[in-house]
């Protein structure tokens, strides 16, 4: 399998993920594939650009019914994304990060 080759250092997970696009389902062994070779996987989202100004209008209209700012509870200037990523990552005190401009 593809992913066997990237814990060698010999393919970027990014070819694996572009070479297996529709092909059909491929079976990963979660511990085998990813926890013994020590990859760290990370999503990202496909959405068109186009959906995001709606999506903004949506918020907007509702921010007094949903107190969506309160959602935000780390903010970290972008030079502290390692910060950010650790702190994103501890499920029992973080909901969302906030990248801010450096010296913002």
């Amino acid at each position: 399998m593809l992913i066997d080759l990237y814990r060698q250092g010999r393919l970027p997970l990014d070819r694996f993920v572009s070479e297996t696009i529709g092909i059909g389902d491929i079976p990963i062994n979660p511990h085998r594939h990813l926890l013994a070779n020590q990859i760290r996987l990370f999503g990202m989202t496909n959405h068109p650009p186009t959906g995001y100004p709606a999506s903004l209008r949506l918020l907007n209209t509702f921010k007094k019914t949903f107190p969506l700012d309160k959602f935000v509870t780390h903010e970290f200037p972008v030079d502290q994304v390692d910060k950010a990523m650790a702190q994103a990552f501890d499920i029992d005190t973080c909901m969302k990060v906030v990248l801010t401009p450096s010296g913002a």
